[in-house]
């Protein structure tokens, strides 16, 4: 194949900084509070609680040197936070209005803040209940029974009814159907004239059985939250498909399982941001992705500043093809923080940074962070940890790969000697080394689409460890030991 000559001048790489503990971190990007957001509104789930029903969100953060410590410095009583995790806990707010300030501060002492008011109050609110009467009203004492109710009708004018806009929406236990207006057979169309917020009742699961449907914004969904659900199975190609035009998305506490195989490319995938603008402020946590066949966990268009994080994508497959994998940043991504996640036994590439560009977006692609992962790629001929720039577009920003376990073949498409792009440190690569040849070299299990040269006499890809850049020294390769993913105490 042609190597593929970047046009693009060298841009500047991550700096380096000394840790407590002496090993070499690294800040790719400066810190960020992605989530919350200040200067918002109670449309948002950070912003709004139920007096006495606990308030429980996830703080996202992403850039600067990892591992972060969270704190409150002005809270109501009884607000906790999980200083290593950043989840902030509130058992039993009391009605009224209050204001929260966060302080995150990272391994290298840089310190983020960000306040919000929430305003504390059962007016906004419904319940759905599967266990309740027929004829409820969504109140708290009389909950609907199905999720018909919410949305508003199967008719084409269930889509645009504003009876329940801007609710937030507690399910409690039990087995739920998506039903609303279906114009091609799947695809329940949501807007913001429907709910966005949808919370598991505390102590419950909730499961969302999407066989026959799925959730498909045609237009911008901001401030969509779900947290606490089963979601499965799986059955039209599709779980949750919102346009990327999106702001201020979260998935948190969720399971997807059982989504079931199908033909063609259709970007069939559990969490889809489609192509339709540049949105901003992702953050999909603690969430479990399993029983993938033929489709992604997570694919993205035109996303800017996206966390996967904490979260498990295992069992993924593709027996009709080769459009399966677990994260996928596809076009016009950026900022992609994939962080303390783990991959095990998917049959597919696991970690595709596609480097691809649309002229919808006005994003260009990069500026990736895979960090304290520990990737594992199962068995078969498609099976690799971590496949990039499989576009062959031009690069226009590097990406940052450091701290992982990687476990598995990697692929590095379209590879010139003067390649820039990549800043690839501290790993621990483990696999079984294969001979190279000059058209698909392959060595310690790395592979390179592109001229012989991309490998040295040593056996090592044409990587520099210490500045970040494809250069002919062959640094890269070997294992660095105990510098690669830490899940649950990640240290510098």
């Amino acid at each position: 194949m042609t190597p593929y000559r970047l046009l693009l001048p060298m841009l500047m790489l991550a700096a380096a900084i000394q840790a407590a503990e002496g090993v070499v971190a690294y800040t790719p990007f400066a810190l960020e509070i992605i989530q919350p957001h200040a200067g918002l509104d109670t449309r948002n789930r950070f912003y709004r609680a139920y007096p006495g029903l606990e308030y429980s969100v996830p703080v996202s953060a992403i850039g600067g040197v990892f591992p972060y410590r969270y704190a409150l410095t002005a809270a109501p009583a009884g607000m906790t936070i999980d200083a290593a995790t950043g989840v902030i806990t509130w058992p039993s707010p009391a009605e009224g209005k209050v204001e929260v300030t966060l302080t995150v501060t990272d391994a290298a002492q840089a310190v983020q803040q960000v306040r919000w008011p929430i305003t504390v109050t059962s007016e906004g609110w419904l319940f759905v209940d599967a266990a309740a009467a027929e004829g409820g009203t969504g109140t708290r004492e009389a909950p609907f029974k199905t999720m018909l109710q919410v949305y508003g009708a199967k008719a084409r004018e269930g889509k645009y009814s504003e009876a329940h806009k801007d609710r937030f929406v507690y399910v409690k236990e039990g087995t739920y159907l998506l039903d609303g207006w279906t114009p091609n057979g799947g695809d329940v169309q949501w807007t913001q004239r429907q709910p966005v917020v949808f919370l598991a009742y505390p102590g419950t699961r909730p499961k969302l059985d999407l066989t026959g449907s799925f959730l498909f914004a045609d237009s911008t969904l901001d401030n969509f939250y779900l947290d606490g659900f089963d979601v499965g199975p799986m059955t039209a190609k599709f779980g949750f498909r919102l346009t990327g035009s999106s702001s201020d998305v979260t998935f948190w506490r969720t399971r997807f399982s059982d989504f079931a195989a199908s033909t063609g490319s259709d970007n069939q995938s559990c969490i889809m941001a489609c192509n339709g603008g540049d949105g901003k402020r992702w953050a999909i946590l603690d969430c479990d992705f399993t029983r993938v066949h033929h489709g992604y966990g997570i694919i993205g268009y035109a996303v800017e500043k996206l966390l996967v994080g904490r979260s498990s994508f295992t069992e993924m497959d593709d027996p009709t093809g080769t459009s399966s994998l677990p994260v996928g940043p596809k076009v016009d991504c950026q900022r992609w923080v994939i962080r303390e996640n783990r991959f095990a036994r998917n049959a597919v590439q696991n970690v595709w940074l596609y480097y691809a560009h649309h002229e919808k977006s006005s994003n260009p692609y990069g500026e990736m962070e895979v960090a304290y992962n520990l990737i594992e790629a199962g068995d078969g001929p498609d099976a690799y940890a971590l496949t990039i720039h499989q576009s062959g577009a031009p690069v226009e920003l590097p990406s940052y790969i450091y701290r992982n376990t990687i476990i598995g073949r990697i692929h590095l498409f379209h590879y010139s000697p003067d390649y820039p792009a990549m800043s690839f440190r501290d790993n621990v690569l483990v696999g079984q080394p294969r001979k190279p040849d000059a058209k698909n070299a392959v060595v310690d299990n790395i592979g390179v689409t592109g001229p012989a040269s991309a490998i040295v006499a040593s056996g090592n890809l044409l990587f520099d460890a210490r500045e970040g850049n494809l250069k002919p020294d062959g640094s890269l390769v070997k294992p660095v030991p105990g510098k690669g993913h830490v899940i649950t105490t990640a240290k510098p």
